[in-house]
């Protein structure tokens, strides 16, 4: 496999020819995302776009921008490494999708991520953009090797003010970063909601149903298997473009995340927050996705103020975890 990459001080990026995206620490040598690990393993970033006009089960619903896709199922994605910037290009059902990715400064630990999308037609689009990460945040053969343990580490929040999902993984000391410079919809923590039941990442429930969490603040808390992804709108009129931006990074605390957000993203809000809290914030219930039709009820229940879920019957409503998602 053939890598281009960008290189700073403190970061690396490296994009392989088979879309797949993944970015470094260089002074830890911590992963921010998860790598794919074998030759048909997802890896754990990807770019999406939904067309919310089209039927849930539509075959132009939605399509992968980036990541390592499968070409036979969506089309390919043309990639390019010029002047200090990876730009992934990809033309799909009337849309041409252009993500121009750089390393803002010689010492950020984070990536910039420019997301055009233009209009080919002559009527106005419903588009929403999803970005999703899987977050490492420790060496990546820790992640291999004890994927189930690892993942055990990671506390999660949404701050509105900066448009961000926060990840904070205790063992190493390491905020995992993924915002925006327009305001989410909603966001996701959690593998088992973005992805569904008997599903890869290529054909993600959430496309389908758009059940975010709404886009509030919410106080550090675990899930099953942390994951970033924020629901961004992004319609476009006849013949015309939107652009987004993303910052996706590694910190050492929350307070350089919310300046490195501040700084490159210009979200204005975003440096109130340096001295706030979201300790007082709710702590969201541990998610676990949708009921299947059939499944007694009640199936389950909730202990310690929605911290602990208790499941009475042996019906699993969705994969749980990383590995029975991938085996699923």
């Amino acid at each position: 496999q053939v890598s281009a990459t960008l290189t700073n001080r403190e970061y690396e990026v490296i994009l392989r020819d088979t879309g797949e995206i993944y970015s470094q620490a260089l002074g830890t040598g911590y992963d921010v995302s998860r790598r794919a690990y074998d030759l048909i393993e997802p890896c754990g970033r990807a770019l999406f776009l939904v067309d919310a006009s089209e039927p849930q089960t539509g075959a132009s619903r939605y399509w992968p921008v980036i990541g390592n896709f499968p070409t036979e199922h969506f089309q390919a994605s043309r990639l390019e490494h010029t002047d200090g910037i990876l730009t992934v290009v990809n033309t799909s059902h009337g849309l041409t999708t252009t993500l121009d990715i750089r390393l803002p400064e010689r010492n950020t630990p984070a990536e910039l991520w420019t997301i055009t999308v233009e209009n080919l037609t002559d009527t106005t689009r419903r588009l929403k953009v999803l970005p999703y990460l899987e977050w490492v945040l420790t060496r990546g053969l820790d992640d291999r090797f004890h994927t189930q343990y690892a993942r055990l580490f990671t506390e999660l929040e949404y701050v509105a003010g900066a448009h961000a999902v926060l990840a904070w993984q205790r063992v190493t000391k390491s905020m995992g970063i993924l915002a925006s410079d327009a305001e989410p919809e909603g966001f996701l923590t959690s593998r088992v909601e973005f992805i569904g039941r008997a599903r890869s990442l290529w054909s993600p429930r959430i496309a389908q149903t758009f059940d975010f969490r709404p886009a509030q603040d919410t106080a550090p808390h675990p899930t099953f298997d942390a994951i970033g992804s924020l629901k961004l709108d992004a319609t476009v009129g006849p013949k015309a473009a939107k652009t987004l931006r993303l910052l996706i990074g590694c910190a050492k605390s929350r307070e350089q995340a919310l300046e490195l957000i501040h700084t490159h993203l210009k979200v204005p809000t975003a440096q109130a927050m340096y001295a706030g809290s979201t300790r007082e914030a709710p702590i969201p219930r541990i998610g676990h996705g949708e009921v299947p039709p059939g499944t007694p009820r009640p199936y389950a229940s909730y202990r310690d103020q929605g911290t602990k879920l208790l499941v009475h019957t042996p019906y699993t409503p969705r994969p749980f975890d990383h590995a029975m998602s991938n085996a699923a």
